[in-house]
């Protein structure tokens, strides 16, 4: 009976607490809104931290602007030479590994003319 009481008093304080939870915003991020609703407050970009360069995170009239490197994430072009995606994801690499047997498996049974297209020469740019 006490704990029903001591909840009965609780519930007005609750309310006024989410009244003002309601002002509450990100620290990081300039307006109130945007507190949840961009999936980079949870990645570390809100925070200052940028992995993938050298240079500063500035902010700017809303939100942050990350100011990416060449190694960052997001890039659309990217070139590799055929050699190195060879070393990843070609044939040899793939025989290493019990989960690349299991693919070269795969592809076999399916019917796949080239096993590994990187370790293809025809492969990438063509001179």
């Amino acid at each position: 009976m006490t704990t029903m009481a001591t909840m009965l008093t609780s519930a007005p304080m609750a309310r006024s607490s989410s009244s003002s939870s309601s002002l509450l915003h990100s620290s990081f991020l300039s307006f109130p809104s945007a507190s949840l609703s961009f999936p980079s407050s949870f990645s570390g970009l809100s925070l200052g931290i940028n992995l993938g360069s050298n240079r500063v995170v500035r902010e700017r009239y809303r939100g942050l602007q990350v100011r990416a490197g060449k190694a960052a994430l997001c890039m659309t072009k990217r070139s590799r030479s055929r050699k190195s995606l060879a070393r990843t994801h070609g044939f040899r690499r793939r025989m290493r590994t019990t989960s690349g047997r299991a693919l070269l498996k795969r592809r076999r049974a399916k019917g796949r003319k080239v096993l590994c297209t990187k370790s293809n020469p025809s492969s990438g740019k063509r001179a």
